[in-house]
């Protein structure tokens, strides 16, 4: 199985395996393979259920910048609903705010 199919996998009983999803995208970006728009949806979304919000919007800017890929919606969406979880309200609005 791909590095993307195992992570997609791994996105749904987020809690329990947030570890092992980080650690293979890290390990893909390690190995060279450039993670698509749909592993960082479902990175983010992992970073937002289990509290990471530091990491989630490292990850978030890392997107955009390391990795050339542009934000859409969905991307936006995962980066709102990661700082909104934890209470980060007007840093949500701002990312908000810069939805194109």
């Amino acid at each position: 199985m791909s590095h993307f199919g195992r992570l997609r996998s791994l996105a749904l009983p987020f809690m329990a395996l947030e570890p092992k999803l980080l650690e293979l995208f890290h390990e893909m970006q390690e190995e060279g393979l450039m993670p698509n728009s749909v592993t960082f949806v479902a990175v983010l979304t992992v970073c937002g259920h289990a509290g990471l919000v530091d990491k989630g919007i490292r990850i978030f800017e890392s997107m955009k910048q390391g990795c050339n890929i542009k934000s859409g919606v969905e991307r936006y969406g995962c980066a709102v609903d990661l700082l909104a979880r934890s209470g980060r309200l007007s840093e949500a609005l701002n990312v908000i705010a810069k939805v194109p």
